[in-house]
């Protein structure tokens, strides 16, 4: 398969070579020879390729004239040497005085000398101004003090000097020195510099429980670990005044300790897996060379897909653009005959007045029709002119101390803004709201009643998570006892009128009977005492009923009375406690801003599985690499979805990770700074 094996050849030709190393060592020398032959002509083309785009490149002139300089600081270079190494043998664009008496210490275009070198340290000099060939303002060509010294004999470039071909061979020379890396490797063993974790102090190692790993036995018979999805451990040390060190671990990286294994200082942690091999695959383009509609027949394959078929037919015909709000005048699969009209349109004026055509042409296309009305005019405004390639939004609207963006185009040597019926005139240029990723806008329109009041920062959770500051809890707690005792004084009082109406209802039911028993049913104030004590009776029922109500009234709010004694003295004793143990948090916060912005880093990557460093549901740090040359800005969770064969959406949401049961009932919801999650972890972010 063309891979390095691991396997070195441990027999000489003295003591007598293997089968094994013997075929080894024979495809070690070819490759050797190979490579000498392939990859010196790689080297000497590149000279050869260099010195062809190089070698006009000569010294011409003394002086260019040119006002640019690079500016070389102390305060961009760890070591103070590397600074001179750099300016040696450079020529100074602009003079130099003393920091001190303001004097002038070196005069422009002056050559720097080992002697200047030494008095700039002395006046401890901290910027320098020299020229470069990349600010000489020669065509295809360089003059002296742009240049500098002639390294080999220490002074200015002569003039004719062919600089372009010392370039390219000083490019191409080394390039022959760097083929006889691989002649001695063989193909068969190679050795590079590895990827080690050391542990920087004495303590308990501990794996994080989303670390996936897989054991693997080594050629000497050791039990390791192998990560499957990046994640991160941590060090315990010994010391309790010390603090805990975290280590980040990427995929596929050797484990060598165990899981709470205690590990001395500079011990090696772990050892990453050279995982550099990528797949290519190739996508051929099939471009059409007429247009039509895409037929793909159905062949005798039971799987009728786009990559398995292998003939596509093109069903010739013409195309046409239709207009913007226009009607087709033919159902389909209608015979079209030569010269129809296949769609018609109408335009319509939003607003009155007056219309101009601006050019008489019978195509629908080419036709321009001007509606004239209202005018409109920007008091105190400053309109300019960006320069730039781009037609859209080239010029910059100031009015009322704000910028606008705003796109003007020119038609027929007039500037016009072209506008249709409800378009926003421009765009405000602002940057009160950038932000280094996508995301999502949440409103709290609870903050709405919050501006103008201080909230305390204690809060109680109820069933629907709502959080309500605790004086309004003591509030509730007291109105809810003088809503109770009322509502027993009424029960009670009710208990009594209706008392009172059931034995009126008696009397009269008596004092009824007895006179209608005493009365004749021919008479005729017969019906009258009838019906009088058939009004009494249902005088007495809607008086139980009512009774009856209010007895249930009654024993439901010495329920809730009795409900309240027991929970208010607790209520107190566990607020008392609170604020005993957390006397910072009676602090009022103000709360007055109402936009939350949750950020979320989104990826479009195009790559093979085997590509990416990272996995589903990973938890990674910012600066991570996701993919090869590829870091995240962010630090949070991992989500991957596909979205094609090789295409996927890397999506990572930022924030704080908790870990706890039972955490269906604060899932799916956005949560506020300040805002407690349960009784002891509060949202800091």
């Amino acid at each position: 398969s063309g891979q390095i094996m691991n396997l070195p050849i441990k027999k000489n030709f003295r003591e007598g070579l293997t089968i094994t190393d013997y075929l080894m060592s024979g495809y070690g020398a070819r490759k050797g020879i190979v490579d000498t032959a392939l990859k010196t002509a790689n080297s000497g083309y590149l000279t050869r390729r260099l010195i062809d785009v190089s070698q006009d490149i000569l010294i011409r002139e003394k002086d260019c004239g040119t006002t640019h300089s690079f500016i070389f600081s102390k305060e961009n270079f760890k070591n103070e040497q590397d600074i001179f190494d750099k300016i040696l043998g450079r020529v100074l664009s602009k003079p130099i005085y003393d920091p001190q008496t303001s004097d002038v210490l070196v005069h422009q275009n002056t050559q720097i000398t080992p002697e200047l070198i030494q008095t700039f340290k002395d006046k401890d000099i901290q910027k320098y101004w020299v020229r470069s060939p990349l600010t000489c303002q020669l065509y295809r060509a360089i003059c002296q003090k742009c240049y500098g010294w002639d390294l080999a004999n220490e002074n200015l470039i002569d003039i004719g000097e062919a600089i372009g071909i010392l370039a390219g061979q000083s490019i191409g020379e080394p390039g022959t020195q760097l083929t006889m890396r691989t002649f001695h490797t063989g193909g068969i063993f190679t050795s590079e510099a590895r990827e080690q974790i050391i542990s920087p102090i004495n303590g308990v190692i501990q794996f994080y429980k989303r670390l996936k790993t897989v054991v693997l036995r080594t050629n000497r018979g050791e039990d390791v670990l192998v990560t499957k999805n990046a994640g991160s451990l941590v060090l315990i040390p010994v010391d309790k005044n010390e603090e805990l060190v975290k280590i980040d671990i990427s995929r596929n990286t050797i484990l060598f300790p165990k899981n709470n294994q205690y590990l001395s200082k500079d011990t090696v942690i772990g050892e990453v897996i050279n995982t550099k091999k990528q797949v290519k695959t190739e996508v051929k383009t099939i471009l059409s060379d007429t247009c039509g509609e895409i037929f793909i027949p159905k062949l005798k394959q039971k799987i009728n897909l786009l990559n398995h078929n292998k003939l596509i037919w093109i069903l010739s015909g013409q195309l046409y653009n239709s207009p913007l709000n226009s009607f087709i005048n033919f159902y389909p699969d209608h015979k079209l005959n030569p010269f129809s009209y296949v769609f018609r349109t109408k335009l319509m004026n939003h607003y009155s007045g007056s219309i101009t055509f601006l050019n008489n042409r019978k195509s629908l296309y080419e036709g321009l029709i001007k509606v004239r009305h209202n005018k409109y005019a920007l008091k105190n405004a400053k309109l300019e002119k960006i320069q730039s390639g781009d037609k859209y939004k080239n010029y910059l609207l100031t009015l009322d101390q704000k910028k606008y963006f705003l796109t003007i185009a020119n038609n027929s040597s007039r500037s016009c803004l072209q506008l249709t019926r409800n378009e926003k005139l421009g765009t405000q240029l602002t940057n009160s709201f950038l932000t280094l990723t996508g995301g999502i806008v949440y409103y709290d329109f609870r903050n709405n009643f919050r501006d103008t009041q201080q909230t305390t920062a204690i809060s109680f959770q109820k069933n629907d998570y709502s959080f309500i500051p605790y004086q309004s809890e003591l509030l509730e707690l007291e109105r809810e006892y003088a809503i109770t005792e009322r509502t027993i004084a009424r029960s009670s009082t009710s208990i009594e009128k209706q008392h009172h109406a059931i034995e009126l209802a008696r009397e009269a039911i008596d004092f009824q009977t007895q006179r209608l028993l005493e009365t004749d049913k021919t008479e005729d104030n017969y019906s009258t005492i009838e019906r009088k004590v058939k009004k009494a009776n249902e005088t007495q029922e809607i008086a139980s009923r009512r009774l009856l109500r209010a007895q249930r009234t009654l024993l439901n709010a010495n329920r809730k009375l009795k409900r309240l004694q027991t929970v208010e003295p607790k209520f107190r004793k566990f607020l008392d406690e609170f604020l005993e143990v957390n006397p910072i948090s009676i602090n009022p916060i103000v709360k007055s801003r109402t936009m939350i912005w949750l950020g979320e880093e989104i990826h479009n990557v195009d790559c093979e599985q085997n590509v990416l460093f990272i996995e589903d549901g990973d938890f990674i740090s910012e600066g991570f690499e996701l993919i090869p040359n590829l870091f995240s800005k962010t630090s949070g969770i991992v989500t991957i979805t596909p979205t094609g064969d090789d295409t996927r959406t890397i999506s990572i949401k930022s924030g704080l990770v908790y870990k706890g049961k039972k955490l269906k009932k604060v899932e799916k919801k956005v949560y506020y700074p300040g805002e407690a999650l349960f009784s002891n972890v509060e949202i800091q972010t």
